[in-house]
């Protein structure tokens, strides 16, 4: 465990620290200001908190160098937005290895990813006057640009 800062602290640590130590219900994704809002509430005043320790990365099979030169690569920029957890990260996977883009950044990532992140997408439903639903369409749940292919 580590003692660090409020103001250094992720969204996804005060959550874990308000549910822990405190018996706060909330998501890291509510972000880091209703976070600390919600941690003041119960009369949290300390300007600490403790962590645990980032655990150690597990090794993967490395790639050969036939399977690097294999796979090409495109440089994105993910866009930030005003959604709780619009700042943070996006967790992209494929065939169980996964990677963490980081939001705001021009970053390079190889095409099976960028085929996940066109993949994911939320259902927005329709309805009508009477509240029934209707029809729906798919939307994307991250909106990013293509800066070029590598």
């Amino acid at each position: 465990m580590k003692i660090i800062r409020l103001a250094d602290a992720t969204a996804s640590q005060l959550a874990e620290f308000a549910t822990t130590n405190l018996g706060i219900e909330i998501d890291h994704r509510a972000g880091v200001e209703k976070i600390l809002a919600r941690m003041d509430a119960v009369g949290f005043d300390k300007e600490t908190i403790e962590v645990p320790d980032v655990a150690p990365i597990v090794a993967q099979k490395p790639l050969t160098a036939d399977e690097i030169g294999s796979l090409k690569t495109v440089t994105i920029e993910i866009n930030e937005d005003g959604t709780p957890g619009g700042t943070e990260p996006v967790w992209l996977s494929v065939n169980c290895r996964a990677q963490l883009v980081p939001r705001g950044v021009p970053s390079v990532i190889t095409l099976p990813y960028l085929e996940a992140l066109k993949n994911a997408v939320k259902r927005d439903w329709r309805t009508d006057t009477n509240g029934t639903l209707t029809t729906y369409k798919d939307v994307p749940i991250h909106s990013y640009s293509i800066i070029s292919y590598n």
